[in-house]
């Protein structure tokens, strides 16, 4: 004999059970459904290409450093310098060792002032090659490098030292 609280906790536990595979079919057909996920590489070349190249002025990123342009570093006394002593240097180094030719992207009005700096992957070396040679420039770099990577296309931008102990306070 089955008594009125069994009978409930039957229903229950079946009432449990389609509510729980209810979910789970439904959260199967929602996550077939989702969006694709975004190629952010692919919008990044797209970036560099439309945007950088069409709406700025750009430059070799090394003459540029060499005469009178600047990046990273201010006009403030105690700032501490990276463009011609770190980033040129750096900036050098792509092109001698994979051939990269680092563009500067620069204002319109001070075509001294970078904005970024990107070069094209050319073809036959791959992001792991320089990758692996920026992560042993970052063991010297008094700060960061930062990389933003396309397919064919890697932007960098770099934080002195300072910047990193700011950010690192918030």
């Amino acid at each position: 004999m089955i008594h009125k609280w069994q009978h409930g906790l039957c229903l229950g536990r079946q009432t449990l059970l389609h509510l729980l595979s209810g979910l789970l079919i439904a959260s199967f057909v929602s996550g077939c459904s989702q969006q694709p996920e975004r190629d952010l590489k692919g919008e990044f070349d797209v970036e560099v290409q439309q945007n950088y190249f069409r709406n700025f002025g750009t430059t070799d990123a090394i003459k540029l450093l060499e005469a009178a342009g600047v990046y990273v570093d201010s006009e403030e006394p105690d700032a501490q310098k990276l463009d011609r002593p770190h980033i040129l240097p750096l900036l050098k180094r792509l092109k001698s060792e994979f051939g990269m030719d680092p563009i500067a992207v620069t204002t319109r009005k001070d075509p001294n002032l970078i904005l970024a700096i990107v070069a094209e992957l050319p073809p036959g070396v791959t992001q792991e090659e320089v990758r692996a040679m920026l992560l042993d420039a970052q063991n010297t770099f008094p700060g960061e490098i930062l990389q933003q990577w396309g397919y064919r296309w890697l932007s960098l931008d770099f934080l002195s030292q300072q910047d990193v102990q700011d950010l690192d306070g918030l």
